[in-house]
C-alpha cells in the first residue's frame, strides 16, 4: 500500500483518547490519524511480476501501478531482496509508459527475462512523493456496507485539500482548504496536516518514508438523525485520505479509508454500548420559551469523584430538510449550534453565544458540586434566546408552530443529559381560570362527536388503550386579541403545579373572525375504526351573540399505555417511582395526575381550565375471565394462532358478584407485541372497513354478544391471520356494565399462554 496507517485516535471534549470513534450527539472530537506516504510496490505470493528484457516491460498479476504512484518520467530504484533480506542487486530504470498492471521501463535494468519467486522479492519505489491531499469526512449508517462521503441530508461531499505537500519540511504544519459544500454536517474546523520524521530502513535498507499526521475536529451531527439511533443502530465517522502524486490530477490517487464500527449515541445514551457514567439527573425541562429569558437549574450525579467540569449544548434543529441544503460555507450558519466547552465555577457569569446568522445566549449563573460516593453537581443556566433584539427568538417564532424543535443538553462523562427536547413555545402570562357551563370527558360508549351541539354524558371509567374525548364550551369575545385555543393532557404536580405535557391540539385564531368563525379541525392519529368519531378534533361556533362567542372544543385522544416506549421529558419524581414512560397509569403517583388542560390564548395572557380524570388498573374488580382460540369453522380448540388460517377469538366475562347488566359495552384487540399495528372489535362501532383489518364479525361488524342479564357473558369474533405481520401478538378483551362509571375494564390471561408479562399473553405464530 503506498498510504498506509499507522495509527488513528479520536480525542473528547476531556482529552479522552480511543482509537475507534466514540461520540453522543453534539459531541467535539479531535480526529487524529497517523499515516506514511510512499510510491513504491512489492512482489509476494498474492502479487507476482515478471519482467520482459526484451522490450524492458514490468508485469505484475494484481494490485495498480498508477495507484501506486508510478508516473512517466520517474526514476526507478529496483532492488532484489533474499530471503536472509539482503539486497542482491539493483536497478535504476525510467518509466516510460505505466498502466494498471504494467511498466515499460528504459535505462539500467535487468538482462534476462525473470518472474519473482519466493526466493526474491521484487522492490520498486520512486524518489518523487506525493504533492497533494484531499480529505473527505461523512457520517454514515453503520448497518449499510456501500459507505461514501455523500451527506445523509442531501448528498454533498464535505472535502479539504492542500497542494504542496513536497515542498514540506518535518515539523511543517499547514491547514487544509475546504472545497465545494458542505450541507448535512456541522463545521469541520482546525483540518491540517504536520508533516513528522521520516521513517527509515521501512522495508529495504537505505530507504526512508515520508509520515503525516492529518488532524481535524468534528461536531458530531447525530442530533439531526434521531430515527438512526434506533435499537443498536449508531452513525459511523467515515473518512477518506486521497493523495495525488501530481498536483490537479484527476486519475488513480492513492486511497486510505476509515470506517471503523463506531460506538455512538443520541441524547440520555453511554454512547451506543457503555453504560452510563451519569446516575440521576434532576432538571428536565416541560417547557422551554422563545421570547423569554428560561432560568434553568439542574443536579446531575456522576460516578466516582474524578469528574470536575461539565459541558452544556444547545441546538436548534428545523424539521425542513431543503433549509439545510447546499450551504456553500458553513452549515452550523444555519443549525445554530452553542458549546460551552467544559465549564466549572470559574466560569460564573460568563456568557457563550451560539453560532448562526440569529444567535442565542447561555449563561452560566452557578456551579457546585459535592462528593459522596459519586459526585453531585448542582448548575444554574440562562438561556437567552434574544427575542427583543430580533435575534434567536424572533428567527424561530417566524418558522412556524411546528419547526422549532430544539436540543439542549450536559455532557457529563460518556453521557450528554438532556435538559430539554421539544418544540419552543411562546410564553403566555399565566390570566385566570375560564369559567363555562361545560367540560367533560366521555369513554368509548359514545361514539359521538357531538358536532350537533348536545350536551354529552361526563364518564368516570377510563382504562389504559381507551379511546375517550374532551368536549367544552369555549367562551370568546372578540373584543379580544384572540390568539389560539389549546386542549392538551398533561400529567399535574398539585403541589408545586409542575406539569409535562403527553398530548395536545392547536387552534390558531389570529385570522379568525369572530362575526363569521369559520369550524377548524385537525386530524388524531390513532389506530381506530373508521366508524368512530374519535377521528377528528374540532373547534366550532356554538352560539354567538355580539360581541362573544361561545366555541365548542372537541379533542379525541387514546389513553396511552406504552410502558416500552421512554418518555424524552420526564421527572425525578417518576425517575424514583420506576416510572419515565408512556403509560398514562403509572404517571398517577404522589403528588402527579393526569388533567386535561384548556386554553385560551388572547391579549398575550393564557387563560386555563383543568379537569382532572383517574386511569383505572385493568383486573380491578371481581370478575374472572379466559381468552380461547378455535380453528374456524370446524371450532378446533388452539394454543396458538395458526398462520394462514381462518380461526375464532373468544372473551369469556364471569361476574362472581352476580350477573350481568344489560347495557354491557366492551371489545377484543389484537396486536402486534409491545408495538403497532393494533386492531379491534367493538360493541359499540362497527369493524374498520380497513380491508387490513385480521379482526371481522361473524355475523355483522360488531362483536357478537352473549350471555346477556347472566354471571357469565362471551364476545367473539373472527381472525384472519393471513393479514397478520410479525411473529408475536397480545390478544386481550375489556368489559364494562357501567356506561359512565366504575373503572371495570380488564386484561385477560389466557389457557394459551405461550408467553405472559403483566397479565399481557405473548402470543407467537
Amino acid at each position: 500500500m503506498p498510504i498506509k496507517l499507522l495509527s488513528k485516535s479520536y480525542t473528547d471534549i476531556y482529552g479522552n483518547a480511543t482509537d475507534s470513534y466514540k461520540a453522543n450527539a453534539g459531541d467535539k472530537i479531535v480526529t487524529t490519524i497517523n499515516i506514511s506516504s510512499d510510491i513504491y510496490v512489492r512482489s509476494s505470493s498474492l502479487n507476482t511480476m515478471s519482467f520482459d528484457a526484451i522490450d524492458g516491460t514490468l508485469t505484475q498479476s494484481n494490485g495498480d501501478f498508477i495507484e501506486s504512484g508510478f508516473r512517466v518520467g520517474q526514476t526507478l530504484t529496483w532492488k532484489y531482496v533474499n530471503t536472509s533480506n539482503v539486497v542482491t542487486s539493483t536497478f535504476t530504470p525510467t518509466i516510460v509508459s505505466v498502466s494498471a498492471t504494467r511498466m515499460e521501463l528504459s535505462g539500467t535494468y535487468p538482462s534476462l527475462n525473470l518472474t519473482s519467486t519466493q526466493d526474491y522479492i521484487w522492490f520498486l519505489y520512486a524518489t518523487d512523493v506525493h504533492d497533494e491531499i484531499e480529505l473527505g469526512v461523512n457520517y454514515v449508517r453503520n448497518d449499510n456496507p456501500q459507505v461514501k462521503l455523500d451527506s445523509l441530508l442531501d448528498g454533498e461531499v464535505s472535502r479539504f485539500i492542500y497542494k504542496g505537500l513536497n515542498a514540506m519540511s518535518v515539523t511543517d504544519v499547514v491547514n487544509l482548504t475546504q472545497i465545494g459544500k458542505k450541507s448535512g454536517q456541522f463545521d469541520i474546523t482546525n483540518v491540517t496536516i504536520e508533516r513528522l520524521a521520516d521513517s527509515t530502513d521501512v522495508y529495504v535498507s537505505g530507504r526512508s518514508v515520508r509520515n503525516y499526521e492529518i488532524s481535524f475536529t468534528t461536531i458530531f451531527n447525530g442530533i439531526l438523525f434521531p430515527d438512526l439511533f434506533v435499537g443498536t443502530k449508531c452513525l459511523n465517522q467515515y473518512s477518506k485520505l486521497a493523495f495525488k502524486v501530481v498536483q490537479g490530477e484527476g486519475f488513480n490517487p492513492a486511497i486510505l479509508e476509515l470506517n471503523d464500527k463506531s460506538d455512538t449515541g443520541f441524547f440520555d445514551e453511554a454512547y451506543n454500548s457503555e453504560i452510563p457514567d451519569v446516575q440521576s439527573f434532576n432538571g428536565l425541562q416541560a417547557n422551554l420559551y422563545y421570547n423569554q429569558d428560561n432560568v434553568i437549574t439542574f443536579d446531575i450525579e456522576v460516578e466516582g469523584t474524578s469528574l470536575s467540569q461539565l459541558e452544556c449544548g444547545g441546538c436548534y434543529v428545523t424539521k425542513d430538510d431543503s433549509y439545510n441544503y447546499n450551504v456553500a460555507s458553513s452549515q452550523s450558519a444555519l443549525l445554530h449550534l452553542l458549546k460551552t466547552d467544559l465549564v466549572d465555577a470559574g466560569d460564573i457569569a460568563t456568557e457563550y453565544t451560539s453560532s448562526g446568522a440569529y444567535p442565542f445566549k447561555v449563561v452560566l449563573d452557578s456551579f457546585s458540586y459535592v462528593d459522596a460516593t459519586n459526585r453531585t453537581f448542582s448548575v444554574g443556566i440562562t438561556l437567552k434566546p434574544q427575542y427583543s433584539t430580533d435575534l434567536f427568538g424572533k428567527f424561530i417564532e417566524d418558522r412556524g408552530d411546528s419547526d422549532r424543535l430544539f436540543y439542549l443538553w450536559v455532557k457529563a462523562g460518556n453521557t450528554n443529559k438532556l435538559i430539554y427536547g421539544g418544540q419552543l413555545e411562546y410564553a403566555y402570562a399565566v390570566g385566570q381560570e375560564i369559567s363555562t357551563d361545560l367540560y367533560v370527558i366521555t369513554n368509548h360508549y359514545y361514539n359521538s362527536d357531538y358536532s350537533d351541539l348536545t350536551t354529552p354524558v361526563n364518564c368516570t371509567d377510563f382504562n389504559p388503550q381507551d379511546d375517550v374525548a374532551y368536549i367544552a364550551n369555549v367562551p370568546l369575545s372578540k373584543n379580544d386579541d384572540n390568539q389560539s385555543v389549546n386542549v392538551s393532557v398533561v400529567v399535574r404536580n398539585s403541589v408545586t403545579e409542575e406539569e409535562i405535557k403527553l398530548d395536545q391540539v392547536t387552534f390558531d385564531l389570529t385570522d379568525q373572525d369572530l362575526d363569521y368563525f369559520v369550524t377548524q379541525t385537525a386530524t388524531i392519529s390513532n389506530n381506530l375504526p373508521q366508524s368512530s368519531a374519535k377521528k377528528i378534533a374540532y373547534l366550532m361556533q356554538n352560539t354567538y351573540v355580539d360581541p362573544d362567542l361561545v366555541a365548542r372544543v372537541y379533542f379525541p385522544f387514546s389513553i396511552d399505555w406504552k410502558y416500552w416506549n421512554d418518555l424524552v421529558i420526564t421527572s425525578p419524581e417518576f425517575l424514583a417511582s420506576g416510572v419515565s414512560n408512556n403509560d398514562w397509569e403509572g404517571l398517577q403517583t404522589g403528588n402527579w395526575g393526569l388533567n386535561v388542560k384548556l386554553e385560551v390564548n388572547r391579549n398575550d395572557t393564557t387563560d386555563y381550565l383543568y379537569r382532572p380524570f383517574i386511569v383505572y388498573d385493568y383486573d380491578v374488580n371481581p370478575v374472572t375471565s379466559t381468552i380461547a382460540l378455535y380453528t374456524y369453522p370446524d371450532l378446533t380448540a388452539s394454543t396458538n394462532i395458526k398462520e394462514g388460517q381462518q380461526m375464532l377469538i373468544e372473551a369469556s366475562h364471569f361476574n362472581t358478584l352476580g350477573n350481568w347488566g344489560s347495557d354491557v359495552y366492551g371489545q377484543i384487540v389484537i396486536e402486534n407485541y409491545e408495538g403497532t399495528p393494533e386492531w379491534r372489535m367493538s360493541t359499540i362501532i362497527d369493524t374498520n372497513t380497513d380491508a387490513t383489518n385480521p379482526l371481522y364479525g361473524i355475523t355483522d361488524d360488531k362483536l357478537t354478544t352473549s350471555g346477556l342479564s347472566t354471571d357469565t357473558i362471551v364476545f367473539t369474533c373472527l381472525l384472519d391471520t393471513t393479514k397478520l405481520t410479525g411473529g408475536n401478538f397480545t390478544i386481550y378483551s375489556k368489559i364494562s356494565d357501567e356506561r359512565e362509571i366504575g373503572g371495570d375494564g380488564f386484561v385477560f390471561t389466557t389457557n394459551i399462554d405461550v408467553f405472559n408479562t403483566n397479565n399481557v399473553n405473548f402470543i407467537t405464530e
